[in-house]
């Protein structure tokens, strides 16, 4: 039998690792050791037939390779089609907004991939590029993993920072609205009497 061990995040796809993920985590350790080897390496009857030895090794790859930090990539090929990332996040549509904020569960990654990464149809001066007209989501499995975990960090990561950034803009305007009170208050911006 011959079993290709995947080396690096991106050798898995969501789709693998979204069936890792609801695995759970209370359950019978050599169920989800035949689950990981079914979904990772399409290892199903042939269990029982593999050294002990080497069901380490290829578990072991499979738990390596989860605990790599991903890193963000806002351009990539699949299946000969290049995609890229929605190159200017200010200027989505009121449909890629609701559809951003309807998946983030991590079960669906694959839609929120599908609205965040889509067929680059113009490539323009340096790596600027064009992507195609939002048309719906759709199930974008086999994108690989790495290149969507990476994108998930970075759109929350962005969240957060519109958020704090919101706060502190919010708090500045309060400051200047809570100054402009306590100055009426005090009798600022009264013309000075010339009695």
């Amino acid at each position: 039998m011959n079993i290709t061990i995947p080396e690096k995040l991106n050798d898995l796809t969501l789709l693998q690792w979204q069936k890792i993920m609801a695995i759970g985590e209370d359950v019978d350790p050599l169920f989800y050791i035949k689950r990981i080897l079914s979904i990772v390496y399409d290892i199903k009857a042939e269990f029982n037939s593999i050294k002990e030895s080497d069901i380490e090794l290829l578990t072991d790859a499979v738990r390596n390779i989860l605990a790599e930090k991903p890193v963000f990539e806002n351009r990539f090929t699949v299946d000969g089609i290049e995609y890229g990332f929605i190159p200017n996040l200010e200027k989505i549509s009121f449909g890629e907004f609701v559809d951003l904020d309807k998946y983030t569960d991590p079960q669906e990654y694959n839609r929120l991939m599908s609205i965040l990464y889509r067929p680059i149809i113009k490539k323009q001066v340096g790596a600027r590029y064009k992507i195609k007209k939002y048309g719906g989501s759709y199930e974008f499995n086999n994108i690989p993993l790495g290149i969507a975990l990476g994108a998930v960090g970075f759109f929350l990561t962005l969240g957060e920072q519109l958020t704090q950034d919101t706060l502190n803009s919010l708090t500045e305007v309060e400051v200047a609205q809570a100054r402009k009170l306590i100055s009426a208050k005090n009798g600022g911006g009264i013309p000075a009497s010339t009695i």
